[in-house]
């Protein structure tokens, strides 16, 4: 519940705790089968290994959300997704100048 400083947790049996703020955790299982058997690096705990653009080590394979360790929050999967979709656009922008568009590559 809400209180004027912060927010109170009753439990089950009748003892509460104060916190400043409360998140839900979904207790989300990884699911990253699809993008480990396409071949992308994932870690040991399952989830996809991704750059500072969520690329994965598939070139022009983006991983986003509760398959990459972060926080399981959708703010953050929505913020994941624009850094994603921005370096996407930028890459395709930079293949079509080139001429590279048409040309598969690979990362390393």
């Amino acid at each position: 519940c809400p209180t004027a400083d912060g927010c109170e947790a009753i439990l089950k049996d009748g003892t509460s705790s104060r916190f400043d703020a409360i998140y839900l955790a979904l207790g989300c299982k990884v699911r990253s089968q699809l993008a480990e058997a396409v071949g992308a690096r994932c870690c040991e705990e399952g989830y996809v290994t991704v750059d500072e653009h969520q690329q994965t080590s598939i070139q022009g394979m983006y991983a986003i959300g509760d398959v990459v360790k972060a926080l399981n929050q959708i703010a953050v999967a929505f913020g994941q997704a624009a850094i994603a979709a921005s370096h996407a656009h930028r890459e395709l922008e930079s293949a079509e100048r080139t001429g590279f568009a048409d040309q598969p590559s690979q990362r390393t």
